[in-house]
């Protein structure tokens, strides 16, 4: 077999598998969220699968491929096979819980449904795109017969990762919003398909007739001549399988969400990420001005209003109602109001045409940082917090950035879900949370208790009875003054029913909900599965109830476990080494999102900076794991194993360093600094992870008594996506919304110890 014609196909097919992957999870985790009405619950059971499977795949494939007698054909097929699977899935997505457990379209989906469907949908293809990885480490040639066979693994790593970065950047910064999902998977699995038939070519080359490579070459004109058609028929059979018997006049994709407007008798309902919106030509006027008409209110004369998402359809036309000179609309994503103008009512035309309303595409937070004393008062939409970035919008951090926004007598107004007659505990949980939150800000806070509950927060005393309300809103003239009569607010504002839920919301013991500890998203996500997966629901409130040194207390466990194991058994020192890369991994993928979540908490969500972190990121791991696999062919690479393992443990109080650093900085500071010392303490993380994978390889393989490359690569590969498998489900989904950043840091770094101990051990005390 021609070695250099092997190597020159191989990179680009190792490349091309590499971005694919990254390609296929953000796919498959848009569509899940759509599908499901997700959050961050949707996206971490979507993703555990897909990196546990993946991690399967790897250590299945690792333990086999050595003994394949054409593992570049097993490449092939997998490569294929992977992108072939990619848009029916991403086409079934919407399908299968309808087809497993009868859930109709628009309804959320609980724990179960959501488990196994991810669990049939994900299984085939990470697990196929797991195991392409010790397969190609097979093929890899190593750096000469000196070298080590360690070479391959390292090389296979950096040129996946190399491609991780590119199809990262691609898809987010460039692809997303101008392409529909299975359209762009449909092109995802071309280009394997194509690569896959020139890698067999290119390796194959001199024992392929001419009529083979002739009958290769027009298969691939043909699949690119036909791939247009087939995937515009995949995307219509998605709609209809996604939306049966129901019109879906339009799917828009934007670099934020996914928007949909299904038509049905003459209604237009609009679904953002999979959860309705608003209707048009009829919207929800009651629900809108029952909250509109009482904020607006709840002030002497709001002339100056900013209002944040939720504001279409219904609440933005009913505020325009009062002395209001300016109403400023927050809406971070510009695509949904443009799809709302070409489904235009006379409700939207008059929100976004009126001359008072300016429409910003921006982030709240953003805004917020940029005025001081400019509004009378500031509307919440209809918005939970029940995802990271809409819990953003009910901090203390971000409540004192409204006040500071507020004139004199200035009002804030927000809503959370309630019920005028019984509230269970984990909704009185959320609304206490939030409220005490809002009381570390505002003296005063008036709660009118319904189906949503309001709350209207101000530094001086406001209104209690309905009768100030009822006379303010009397001399504003409504449109429909009988949605707001006084018999209405009195009913509305009945003193008992208020007592009620106050008592209820003061007595709960919650913790304030603050930027680096998220407290609110977990009682919204236990909320949220109080009405779709009890279970689901029920765990994650016994979650919050354990004090905080019970997560410490198995990392003292673990730590004796492996110290017996290192110091007793023969496979020691591998196994102090895969504990090393599984933590790794966790760190790793902390690392990832702990920074996102910084930047996004102190400068608000930019989607194109956030690419440029994740992009920072993945570029140290290039990075990192080139300059690794350069060192690891030395007598070194177990020393330098080792440092690169404290490099890690020490990043990890770094980066609580720098987040309260920066959370004091902002606003003193230009934002291209901050940008930049994260976008390098990004780049700094990824190198160190990325560097280690390779000396893992080194190290790993000097101390196996024979040679099976692909089985080294199949476990330390499959220990790494363990890893971060982990820290995305137990860590970004629990450990975080409770402990916060600190303990959650302490967590990771505690974990990092336990490595450099068990390292130390196996080594029998001795770092050389």
């Amino acid at each position: 077999m021609n070695l250099p014609s092997r190597t020159t196909w191989l990179k680009p097919a190792v490349m091309v598998a590499g971005a694919g992957g990254m390609m296929g999870q953000i796919l498959l985790l848009r569509e899940f969220m759509t599908a499901a009405g997700g959050n961050e619950l949707t996206m971490g059971v979507v993703l555990a699968n897909w990196l546990i499977f993946e991690a399967a795949g790897a250590w299945a494939a690792g333990s086999r491929t050595d003994s394949l007698r054409r593992p570049a054909v097993a490449y092939a097929g997998l490569l294929a096979g992977y992108g072939l699977a990619l848009p029916v899935i991403l086409a079934s997505v919407g399908a299968v819980p309808r087809w497993l457990f009868g859930i109709l379209p628009g309804e959320g989906v609980g724990m179960l449904p959501l488990l196994v469907s991810s669990l049939v949908l994900v299984g085939p293809a990470s697990t196929a795109h797991g195991a392409m990885f010790p397969v190609a480490c097979r093929i890899m040639p190593q750096d000469g017969p000196e070298n080590g066979e360690h070479t391959s693994i390292g090389a296979t790593y950096v040129w996946e990762n190399l491609g991780t970065l590119l199809g990262g950047i691609l898809l987010t910064l460039i692809l997303v919003g101008l392409v529909a999902p299975v359209k762009l998977a449909a092109g995802i699995a071309l280009v394997h398909i194509l690569v896959s038939l020139a890698l067999l070519t290119g390796i194959y080359t001199d024992q392929l007739r001419a009529g083979s490579k002739t009958a290769a070459v027009v298969g691939a004109v043909l699949l690119v001549a036909l791939a247009p058609a087939a995937a515009e028929r995949l995307h219509q059979a998605s709609l209809s399988w996604q939306w049966p018997n129901q019109q879906v006049v339009m799917r828009q994709e934007s670099p934020y969400g996914s928007i949909a407007v299904i038509q049905r008798e003459g209604e237009n309902t609009f679904f953002y990420d999979g959860e309705p919106v608003l209707t048009t030509p009829n919207p929800d006027t009651a629900t809108s001005a029952d909250f509109a008409h009482i904020a607006a209110a709840s002030h002497p004369r709001p002339e100056r209003v900013l209002v944040i998402g939720g504001g279409l359809g219904g609440i933005v036309d009913e505020l325009l109602q009062h002395p209001v000179r300016r109403l400023t609309y927050v809406e971070l994503d510009p695509t949904l109001p443009q799809v709302v103008r070409q489904f235009s009512s006379p409700v939207t035309e008059r929100e976004l045409t009126d001359p008072r309303v300016a429409v910003k595409h921006t982030d709240a937070r953003l805004l917020l940082r940029g005025v001081e004393g400019a509004y009378d008062l500031v509307v919440l939409g209809f918005i939970r917090p029940a995802t990271l970035q809409t819990n953003r919008l009910f901090t203390d951090e971000f409540f004192t950035s409204v006040q500071r926004n507020l004139r004199s007598g200035g009002v804030m107004a927000f809503s959370l879900p309630g019920s005028p007659t019984y509230m269970s505990d984990l909704m009185v949980n959320l609304n206490s949370s939030i409220y005490q939150t809002a009381r570390e800000t505002f003296p005063y806070i008036t709660l009118i208790p319904g189906e949503k509950n309001i709350f209207l927060a101000s530094q001086q005393k406001l209104p209690e009875e309905s009768s100030a309300f009822a006379d303010r809103l009397k001399q504003r003239r409504l449109q429909k003054p009988e949605f707001m009569s006084a018999d209405y607010l009195r009913y509305r504002f009945d003193t008992q029913r208020r007592q009620w839920a106050m008592d209820s919301i003061e007595r709960a013991e919650v913790q304030i909900n603050r930027d680096f500890h998220p407290a609110g998203l977990l009682y919204a996500l236990a909320h949220w599965g109080e009405l779709f997966s009890p279970r689901m629901s029920r765990l994650l409130d016994g979650i919050r109830r354990q004090p905080a040194g019970l997560y410490f207390a198995p990392a003292a466990v673990l730590l004796a476990i492996l110290l017996l194991l290192v110091t007793k058994s023969s496979r020691g020192r591998q196994a102090a080494v895969v504990y090393a890369v599984a933590s790794t991994g966790m760190a790793a993928m902390a690392f990832d999102l702990l920074v996102l979540l910084m930047f996004q908490c102190l400068y608000g969500y930019v989607y194109q900076m956030a690419g440029l972190l994740v992009a920072s990121f993945m570029g140290g791991i290039f990075l990192g794991g080139t300059w690794g696999l350069s060192r690891s062919r030395s007598e070194e690479s177990s020393s330098l194993f080792f440092r690169f393992d404290a490099a890690v443990a020490f990043l990890l109080p770094v980066l609580y360093g720098l987040a309260v650093l920066l959370q004091r900085l902002v606003g003193a500071v230009p934002h291209s600094l901050i940008l930049t010392t994260l976008a390098l303490f990004s780049c700094g993380c990824g190198f160190t992870a990325g560097g280690q994978f390779p000396l893992a390889a080194a190290v790993f393989s000097a101390e196996s008594r024979e040679s099976a490359k692909a089985a080294t690569a199949g476990i330390l590969y499959s220990a790494d996506l363990l890893g971060g498998w982990f820290c995305g489900m137990a860590v970004a989904l629990v450990l975080f919304p409770v402990l916060g950043l600190q303990h959650t840091i302490g967590f990771l770094f505690a974990h990092k110890v336990i490595s450099l101990l068990i390292l130390t051990a196996s080594r029998g005390g001795e770092v050389r």
